[in-house]
């Protein structure tokens, strides 16, 4: 099972991503954050194995 956190700062963005990621059985989507900072906070509790994260968010971005 592959452990997924999404983070985004649009929830538009948010659902469509968790709805094409119920389409594989074997992807777990573990949380959801808006912001930098709260995918930091998320990724530290749930230890995701893999982060999709926007490129541009308030309080920190995806992209650095």
């Amino acid at each position: 099972m592959i452990r997924a956190l999404i983070v985004d700062d649009e929830e538009h963005a948010r659902n469509r991503l968790r709805r094409m990621l119920a389409d594989f059985p074997e992807i777990d989507v573990v949380g959801e954050g808006q912001d930098g900072v709260e995918a930091i906070k998320l990724a530290q509790k749930l230890s995701p194995d893999v982060m999709l994260l926007d490129v541009n968010m308030p309080c920190r971005s995806g992209g650095g």
